[in-house]
């Protein structure tokens, strides 16, 4: 509760005893709930911190990812885990975990020209009312590549991202989004010479 509102409500208790003890329920209430939901009453929360680390096993053409985060925890976090064929993530593909921190994901071995695709995998947590967390590489700073060991030749669409970020999939890391909302993409125009 904000400064102003702990004034106001003390103001208003000091005229109306019974209306400041109802209101100050209320103020209970709406507090526990916005925590159960993983969100500020007033304010964003403040972003999670970013997991320890991402693991990757990998047979055939089936990864086995697991995301390590021995922190503390709040109910309600959000795991978002991100994969590329390049380690800039100039273009990442989302996969929205939810709750759990691991994920079995089939990834195609070869482009379709037949040569290896080099993947990387990176994670972050979000709240509903938070900002993503920092990310976290699988190989730490530098992200390690990984390669599948199978024989399907298939490019990837492009990525067309998550949540609020732009559906040019070029904004990593957005998970649930870092804006409330995004407006619709406008139609090209044509320039009329």
């Amino acid at each position: 509760m904000s400064l102003l509102s702990k004034q106001l409500l003390s103001e208003i208790e000091n005229q109306w005893p019974r209306l400041g003890i109802y209101l100050r329920q209320r103020e209970t209430v709406t507090s526990n709930v916005a925590r159960y939901a993983g969100v500020g009453t007033e304010n964003e929360l403040a972003a999670p911190a970013s997991p320890a680390s991402v693991n990757v096993k990998v047979s055939g053409e089936m990864a086995h990812i697991t995301i390590e985060d021995p922190q503390p925890l709040q109910r309600g976090g959000q795991y978002h885990l991100e994969l590329a064929t390049n380690p800039q993530f100039s273009q990442p593909h989302v996969v929205h975990l939810g709750s759990t921190r691991g994920h079995f994901v089939t990834l195609p071995t070869n482009d379709d020209n037949g040569v290896k695709h080099t993947w990387y995998a990176r994670a972050y947590q979000q709240m509903p009312g938070s900002q993503p967390g920092a990310v976290t590489n699988h190989g730490g700073a530098t992200p390690a590549g990984f390669q599948m060991q199978g024989a399907t030749n298939m490019t990837p669409l492009p990525s067309t991202g998550s949540g609020t970020a732009s559906t040019n999939g070029q904004q990593g890391g957005w998970g649930l989004g870092k804006t409330q909302f995004r407006p619709a993409p406008q139609p090209k125009r044509a320039v009329n010479s």
